[in-house]
């Protein structure tokens, strides 16, 4: 016979509120504002997960798929993907690096710095949406949390830190 498990006690259970989690709210926001620009640039021919990519080479024309990939907090697989569907859609172009024969320099083609405006246009369009109805302080704020917030999540938890580092030393006396 088996015996019945005994119950969790009432502290020990968690309800979980969709509407009040701030993991749940951040990640529905992300997904709003992707769809929104989505419908933004549709008629430029830019996907949303291309959008930080034109960004950072509207900044700085001659970046390689890594620098890309830092910069835009990508992985280098989703990078080398999405730069795969703009060369083919005729927004990006890869050329060999001048020193390393290896090394790959990624730069925008004329039809990618013709839609600057409108796709520029569009993502000040959808943040403006956004934020509608905040006060200038509460967008500063609303930045600063975020920014905090992604700085503890990319930093390494303790524990994990500890593990990388090995157990404590003890020197000799």
């Amino acid at each position: 016979m088996h015996e019945p498990q005994a119950q969790p006690s009432r502290s020990a259970l968690v309800t979980l509120h969709l509407d009040r989690s701030n993991g749940y709210l951040i990640a529905r926001a992300q997904r709003l504002l992707s769809r929104a620009l989505a419908v933004e640039l549709a008629s430029t021919g830019v996907a949303p997960g291309q959008f930080p990519l034109l960004v950072l080479l509207w900044q700085n024309n001659d970046l390689t798929a890594s620098e890309l990939s830092a910069g835009a907090d990508l992985s280098q697989p989703t990078v080398a993907r999405t730069l795969d569907r703009m060369e083919r859609d005729g927004l990006v172009r890869r050329l060999k690096g001048r020193g390393d024969g290896r090394e790959v320099r990624i730069r925008l083609t004329r039809k990618a710095h013709a839609c600057r405006a409108q796709v520029t246009a569009a993502g000040v369009e959808i943040g403006t949406r956004a934020m509608f109805g905040f006060a200038p302080e509460d967008k500063r704020r609303l930045s600063a949390l975020l920014q905090r917030l992604i700085a503890n999540l990319a930093a390494p938890r303790p524990l994990d830190a500890a593990r990388r580092s090995g157990p404590a030393r003890r020197t000799a006396k």
